[in-house]
């Protein structure tokens, strides 16, 4: 819970995406009854469907009232930045409007589906409501999914990757039009009303309906043995498919890269840091500590005498936010306050007993390192190094600081990229970065298990506000001064569109 030390918790994204500016609220009751009702009209449709084989208890009003109070309840009680984009009456207003709409025997997916309605309007990324651990197991484990991996580009999905042996005639880099009976335009709109992420920030949303596809496919329509993909050819031609569903357990593993930091010279004078997380790893059993092995980087440069600095934070989803500070403190020589504050709501609350993350006597630590201040409600973190002034780090980087961002630059990705941009150390190239500038709820993650259900409530219990200057909109992350986006025949060919972009921009500067 609380990381390597009890002021440094981990604050990465959450893995799973089942896992406010006042509006008018006329207009938002419309769009609420209208997501409702596709929640409940694709929830009558998919679930009894023949080839649905998930094991689906369902529970009657009470059962679902009880969990719907824990839901809320908690929220309520633990979210420290509920309100920050959505108002407390506008948010009352989608609480009541799904408590009405519980009915008798909704099957733990079906309810399911009507929370996640609800925890995207919070506009929170570390807030996602996932599926009890038995229906995540047999979906993982079990499940039949779809065979390759998807690329959303310009408002359009296209195959990617295939991750099984066997040749599919549908090809990596061919544009797909519909799954089964579902437009690609369809899925996309239902991941944006349905997927956590910061402000009003949708690349990281992409980034995660990407990521997690084939769970959230079958989580939405339920499991099928055939997939019918309507796509185009090679030539432009509309073809179609019938795709064999395999077993979760026949996919090939998906390629991942267990360094989370790593030095190369791909150019002349020009060095390359690629940052995949801020955290300690391991490899072959041997364990690394992130600011040992950034030190050496750093040092590595210094000694190389470079003058152009290109940092990797693309798909760089967080973790621990003294490593983000460290990190920073190589390109500015005075010392800076990372966080305006960092603050909780309670340490009491009728909810802990859905917990096991947040014991009683874990609790007392909220009155060890949080203290609350006089008239005001909310308790303040004290004695964290990203509240007091950090002090730069040896050996300085002086040279042109190029960043690559994109939708996955998040958490505390996205309070180093902030920090960046507000004391104006870089040049950024790519996406806009998926977590917001001004800062997020995370920290401290707890989950709480509804009782009836099981699903579980990921929850964040620390809002973090960032110590930056006014240059982006609020709700909205790091946007680049040169958005950049990669071809489908690019990501196919090997070819990294943001990474040659930036050597021609060094090189004609």
């Amino acid at each position: 819970l609380l990381g390597k030390e009890t002021n440094a918790p981990y604050r990465g994204a959450t893995e799973n995406i089942m896992e406010s500016v006042k509006g008018n609220n006329a207009i938002l009751r419309c769009l609420l009854t209208i997501t409702l009702f596709l929640s409940t009209f694709i929830s009558n449709a998919q679930v009894d469907h023949p080839s649905n084989r998930l094991p689906q208890k369902t529970f009657n009003t009470d059962q679902l009232v009880k969990d719907f109070e824990v839901f809320r309840g908690s929220l309520e009680d633990f979210h420290a930045g509920l309100y920050w984009y959505t108002s407390k009456k506008e948010l009352d207003q989608v609480f009541n409007d799904a408590r009405v709409s519980l009915k008798d025997s909704l099957s733990e997916l079906e309810f399911f589906r009507k929370l996640t309605f609800i925890t995207s309007k919070i506009r929170c990324g570390h807030t996602v409501i996932r599926t009890s651990i038995p229906t995540r197991d047999h979906i993982s484990l079990e499940g039949k999914l779809l065979p390759f991996e998807i690329k959303i580009l310009n408002g359009k999905m296209y195959m990617l990757e295939s991750r099984i042996d066997e040749k599919l005639p549908i090809k990596p880099g061919m544009e797909i039009l519909k799954i089964n009976e579902y437009s690609v335009d369809s899925l996309l709109q239902l991941a944006s009303s349905v997927i956590s992420g910061d402000g009003f920030i949708e690349t990281y949303k992409i980034k995660r309906f990407e990521r997690y596809f084939s769970f959230f496919y079958v989580s939405r329509f339920g499991p099928t043995d055939i997939y019918k993909i309507d796509y185009l050819d090679q030539q432009g031609q509309k073809k179609t498919v019938q795709v064999k569903a395999p077993l979760a357990s026949q996919l090939n593993p998906k390629k991942s890269s267990e360094r989370n930091l790593n030095l190369s010279f791909p150019y002349k004078n020009i060095a390359l840091l690629r940052i995949r997380q801020f955290n300690d790893w391991k490899e072959e059993k041997k364990n690394f500590r992130f600011e040992k092995e950034l030190k050496t980087m750093f040092r590595e440069i210094s000694s190389s005498q470079i003058d152009n600095l290109i940092i990797d934070m693309r798909d760089n989803f967080g973790g621990d936010d003294n490593y983000g500070l460290r990190l920073f403190s190589y390109f500015y020589e005075n010392p800076i306050v990372e966080f305006k504050e960092q603050t909780l709501i309670t340490n009491k609350s009728k909810y802990f007993r859905y917990t096991k993350e947040l014991s009683r006597t874990k609790a007392l630590l909220y009155h060890m390192i949080f203290t609350k201040k006089r008239d005001e409600s909310r308790f303040y973190m004290r004695n964290a190094k990203t509240l007091k002034p950090s002090r730069p780090s040896f050996p300085q980087f002086s040279g042109s600081v190029y960043i690559l961002i994109n939708g996955g630059t998040y958490s505390t990705g996205a309070d180093f990229v902030s920090l960046m941009k507000s004391y104006q150390l870089a040049t950024f190239i790519g996406d806009e970065a998926g977590g917001a500038y001004y800062g997020n709820t995370s920290g401290y993650l707890i989950t709480v298990k509804l009782p009836n259900s099981k699903l579980r409530l990921i929850l964040p219990l620390v809002n973090y506000r960032t110590n930056v200057e006014p240059v982006e909109k609020i709700g909205r992350g790091v946007t680049p001064d040169f958005p950049k986006t990669p071809s489908i025949i690019d990501l196919v060919n090997g070819i990294d569109t943001e990474l040659e972009f930036t050597r021609q921009l060094i090189n004609n500067k």
